[in-house]
């Protein structure tokens, strides 16, 4: 006569997993909390927190004014840009002076990478705790808060880059996606080169 073996338990119905879960959401969400209230400290100090920032606002107030950010380089004034044109395009069209507008588009470009991270997780998973730990785990990334809430061109860059991944994830059933996603990856190209 075989043994009967008891029926394994999902880890739904095991209490302290369900409770460890939750912990987990609410730690990063406080952590995320705390590294956005961070990020919008920065937000609103009126000088360069980065020594790039004065440089983005400068190509940005060119840009403005109609004059050009790229020229030779044996003429003065003796500065080149080094990034491609569409983020400080961007920043030239609100205020080109003032930093809160160009580090709200870092801010902004940070956010949505949390969000698309987040529904391509939950897309592939279909759990919706795997797409929320996947958005709060970007959103306390010291690698990435650290750039979140500068007026620099990175987080646009990588915002565009999401954009193109969510695009053709999954690349079945949506026509359109692919060609949304190379105008998205081009607009990142045209932030960042790297």
């Amino acid at each position: 006569r075989p043994i009967a073996m008891p029926t394994p338990r999902s880890s739904l119905e095991v209490p302290w997993i369900q409770w460890l879960r939750i912990a987990t959401v609410l730690l990063l969400g406080i952590a995320s909390a705390a590294n956005l209230y961070a990020c919008l400290r920065i937000w609103l100090y009126p000088v360069d927190a980065n020594m790039g920032e004065g440089i983005v606002l400068y190509e940005a107030q060119r840009l403005a004014g109609g004059l050009p950010i790229y020229k030779a380089l044996n003429e003065p004034p003796y500065w080149f840009a080094t990034y491609p044109p569409l983020y400080q395009f961007l920043v030239s069209l609100w205020d080109p002076g003032n930093l809160v507008w160009a580090r709200m588009i870092s801010l902004v470009s940070s956010c949505w990478c949390a969000a698309a991270l987040g529904l391509i997780v939950w897309q592939a998973t279909r759990l919706r705790l795997a797409g929320a730990l996947a958005g709060l785990l970007w959103l306390t990334s010291s690698f990435v808060i650290g750039w979140t809430a500068l007026a620099r061109v990175d987080m646009l860059g990588r915002g565009l880059e999401s954009a193109a991944v969510f695009c053709v994830w999954p690349l079945w059933g949506r026509r359109g996606r692919v060609p949304a996603a190379a105008i998205f990856a081009s607009l990142a190209m045209l932030t960042k080169q790297t």
